[in-house]
């Protein structure tokens, strides 16, 4: 296979021809004379499964005199030519790379290593010539020279120099050392070992079937010419393997609960294909971590043909394991609920501050105050509550709590949950009790999060109507008609289902 490297930039002309026909900005005894267009030093990065990378050099012509025939040569330089360039500049980091490794010629086999150039009227300025640079030869040599380039730290280098026995070359742009670094590809899937999947069965399709389909990929980084069939296999003992390694718990998933493409055809041209892999949801238990492990078969890379393949200038990684884990939960996803004034109703308002309405307006500087001056609004029953009308029955809940912000002496202490479905009769005894909220709320502005999707409170039943009592707070017990004790509160979020 041939690459092409394309020269940066346009083609820059020596110099302009003037409407006497000379270029002027010479001196008249330099007739003709010769540069390397970008020459200097040049880092070549090549793949080791390409045949062959066209290099294009461009030589271009200037001088007083644009009519005079001028001669030049475009060769790389030999072993005795690069040690004279060597010492000329003092030693250089570099190593000549063998003479096998390319070629001014395409064909394969043909060595070409100079290349003359005829420049014989006004017109001819500049000539592209390629250079034909062979990665997997120049691969194999720097595996033999390996030794060599370690203890020298050296880079391997192909010196194109332009020469000319007749004319003028420019000192300044004569050489190009093409620095050599050959890559070997390699062909991956864009997965890390472990690819996790949390599905919650409130989310699934009634109607079915409810399938999770793994996004991964297999590409390669460079051309395909060859073709070739990527084998895979299903392994539950590396799952089994996985786990006493890792220490991990993964349940290997049941044949029948996945189906897996074990064959990809890599047709000529063709660099990526996803994975195709399909995991069963509807069937399997909830709570409990399944793992599907997908592998190389033995036999995990078929070629088209047996003698046009790069073989190891393409690396396949034999070990290359993908380790898929689902698992299923049954928790739902709490909505937010909304509430203001409308339907949300309490017992205990201070009248001289902290009106409900703060309770619910989203902003952590205003507050809500239970009445402070008298226990008049305090239930034996129910402390201080707010008495909150839901927009459906709900069985789920969470709260999301933000203390006062210039006072923490209000913060809840005890909360209990009571609900009803008729607002004329509550039970007595709550569905649900908080007794953390002051771990949380200790300071003035402390925000705090009580239960969670996973864990919500409630009882199994939904409630149409719900009290939230503030039974205790800092100053004592709400349940008491003697004692004047009170609870404050920035925000507060429900969130129910």
């Amino acid at each position: 296979m041939k690459k092409i490297i394309i020269a940066s930039g346009l083609l820059a002309l020596m110099a302009a021809a003037t409407s006497c026909d000379k270029y002027d900005i010479y001196p008249e005894d330099f007739d003709g004379i010769f540069t390397i267009r970008d020459a200097g030093t040049k880092d070549l990065v090549l793949y080791a499964t390409d045949d062959a990378t066209e290099v294009p050099f461009i030589v271009m012509k200037g001088g007083y005199n644009p009519d005079v025939v001028s001669k030049a040569t475009l060769k790389v330089m030999n072993d005795q030519e690069f040690l004279a360039y060597n010492e000329n500049l003092g030693t250089l980091p570099y190593i000549l790379v063998g003479s096998e490794c390319y070629s001014f010629s395409s064909q394969p086999g043909e060595d070409v290593y100079a290349v003359d150039y005829v420049f014989d009227s006004a017109n001819k300025k500049a000539e592209t010539t390629n250079l034909y640079v062979r990665p997997r030869q120049i691969k194999s040599w720097i595996e033999n020279h390996a030794d060599e380039i370690a203890v020298g730290d050296l880079t391997p280098v192909i010196p194109v120099t332009l020469t000319s026995e007749t004319d003028t070359v420019n000192s300044y742009g004569n050489v190009t050392l093409l620095k050599v670094e050959v890559r070997v590809p390699e062909f991956t899937i864009d997965v890390s070992t472990v690819t996790t999947r949390t599905v919650n069965k409130q989310t699934f399709d009634p109607e079915g079937p409810n399938v999770y389909s793994p996004d991964a990929n297999f590409s390669m980084p460079c051309d395909n010419p060859w073709g070739f069939k990527l084998n895979l296999v299903a392994d539950p003992y590396a799952v089994e393997d996985y786990n006493d390694d890792h220490g991990t718990s993964y349940i290997p998933l049941p044949a029948d609960k996945y189906t897996l493409q074990t064959m990809y055809d890599f047709t000529p041209g063709t660099t990526y294909m996803p994975l195709k892999l399909d995991i069963y949801l509807d069937e399997l238990p909830i709570k409990k971590t399944y793992a599907v492990a997908v592998k190389l078969a033995p036999n995990a890379i078929e070629w088209y043909d047996a003698e046009n393949n790069p073989g190891d200038a393409l690396y396949v990684d034999k070990d290359m394991l993908m380790i898929f884990t689902i698992r299923v939960n049954d928790s739902v996803v709490l909505q937010k609920v909304n509430l203001s004034t409308a339907n949300v109703t309490t017992n205990d308002q201070d009248t001289a501050e902290g009106p409900l309405a703060n309770l619910f307006d989203g902003d952590v500087n205003t507050f809500f105050h239970s009445n402070w001056h008298a226990a008049t609004g305090h239930d034996a029953t129910y402390g201080s509550y707010l008495e909150i009308t839901l927009p459906s029955a709900m069985a789920n809940f969470r709260f999301d709590i933000t203390a006062r912000h210039n006072n923490n002496n209000g913060i809840p202490k005890k909360v209990c949950l009571f609900g009803t479905n008729d607002s004329a009769n509550w039970p007595t005894t709550p569905f649900a009790t908080i007794s953390d909220m002051e771990s949380q709320l200790t300071a003035a502005g402390a925000s705090g999060s009580f239960g969670t999707d996973d864990t919500p409170y409630g009882d199994g039943k939904s409630y149409k109507y719900i009290r939230f009592c503030v039974m205790e707070a800092p100053g004592g017990i709400l349940t008491s008609t003697s004692s004047n004790a009170s609870w404050s509160a920035a925000e507060l979020v429900l969130y129910g289902y």
